[in-house]
């Protein structure tokens, strides 16, 4: 079969970092039944006989070009590829019912209110963009799709509510850590991390505002408060860092490759306050290593970390309630145990789709 996977939108960060998990697992199943060609702005440094890669940069250049492509251009490369599946990791469906298609969608800005972000304030606008025209432009592709991969129930639900009759399967992405990670979380912690970007939903100013009102909790407990953005990056960023002037104990170290994550999470608790996300890999990576996870009391939080142990949920917007779990992250003595990273491969679950399996 001739598998055309299409993430020509990953160029960095989360979603580029979903293609590569992917291509890694189809690399290891030692598959040849199957070819895969793969439409990218820029070549992934996975090398395998079967997997054939097709780089499309100029796509990248307007929004104007990548409609451009999947309208027309895409169609006529899939034919002459003589593709027989589409899986694409880019939330949208090609508007053609010629071919079965699997869609990833990971993309929950694209399911906000359309007037929740303003078109007047810098900061906001190109969430007021994406959600009063590419949302709808990408919802109305789903209606090509054969099946909608989501995160979590919660998106799955959503998904569903707002396109009634579309088949669509939650599955949980697949995380794993290093051995030399696996649970080597010490105590007591030396203070918190909130590994975001500089972007308005993630709500970055009401926890500087909670370390503001409890500095001298901190400066007693000799905590630090990281934060992965540089606060030059863009107006938000600014704002924030900004508002953190004065406040010792907030460091903002911008943008941390996985590995430095990984080994902080070994004495510091994970905070996570943001208002929208499909499946923030963070969750699951800081359990793995052992550290306290607090997270707001949002639809996909409740949705994970229902079962985790080490994990602490305040009141969304509520600084005080926020202050109560962070006392509770540096208070709580987790259970010593092995972590174990999942031995089933969530992949899989979504290759059962494309080969026209049963998912269930």
């Amino acid at each position: 079969m001739r598998i055309a996977v299409i993430d020509v939108a990953a160029e960095s960060g989360g979603a580029l970092s979903v293609l590569r998990d992917f291509l890694s697992y189809v690399s290891e199943l030692n598959d040849e039944k199957n070819e895969y060609f793969v439409f990218v702005s820029k070549e992934v440094e996975i090398v395998n006989p079967h997997i054939h890669y097709i780089l499309k940069p100029e796509i990248k250049r307007s929004w104007i070009s990548r409609l451009k492509w999947e309208r027309v251009g895409a169609l006529k490369e899939l034919d002459e590829l003589n593709i027989d599946v589409v899986f694409s990791l880019q939330n949208t469906a090609l508007f053609s019912k010629k071919r079965k298609q699997i869609v990833y969608f990971h993309n929950v800005l694209l399911l906000e209110p359309k007037t929740k972000y303003s078109l007047w304030k810098k900061a906001e606008r190109l969430y007021g963009i994406y959600t009063r025209v590419i949302a709808p432009y990408t919802l109305n592709s789903l209606k090509n799709a054969d099946v909608v991969i989501c995160q979590t129930n919660t998106v799955k639900n959503e998904i569903q509510r707002r396109l009634p009759g579309t088949e669509a399967v939650a599955v949980n992405p697949n995380v794993s850590v290093e051995d030399a990670y696996l649970a080597t979380a010490v105590r007591p912690i030396k203070g918190f991390l909130y590994p975001t970007a500089p972007v308005p939903f993630k709500r970055i100013e009401e926890t500087v505002a909670c370390v503001r009102e409890n500095k001298d909790w901190f400066d007693e407990n000799h905590l630090e408060f990281l934060i992965t953005v540089n606060g030059s990056e863009n107006a938000y960023a600014q704002t924030v860092y900004a508002q953190a002037q004065g406040i010792s104990c907030i460091r903002f170290i911008g943008y941390q490759k996985r590995e430095t994550i990984l080994a902080l999470y070994r004495d510091h608790a994970l905070l996570i306050n943001s208002e929208l996300e499909s499946f923030p890999l963070p969750f699951q990576e800081a359990e793995l290593v052992g550290a306290p996870v607090i997270a707001a009391d949002y639809p996909y939080a409740q949705e994970i970390l229902a079962n985790t142990e080490g994990a602490a949920i305040y009141r969304k917007h509520d600084t005080h309630d926020m202050f109560e779990k962070m006392k509770w992250a540096l208070s709580h003595q987790r259970q010593k145990k092995q972590a174990m990273n999942r031995e089933i491969n969530t992949w899989h679950t979504v290759m059962q789709a494309i080969n026209g399996q049963s998912h269930e």
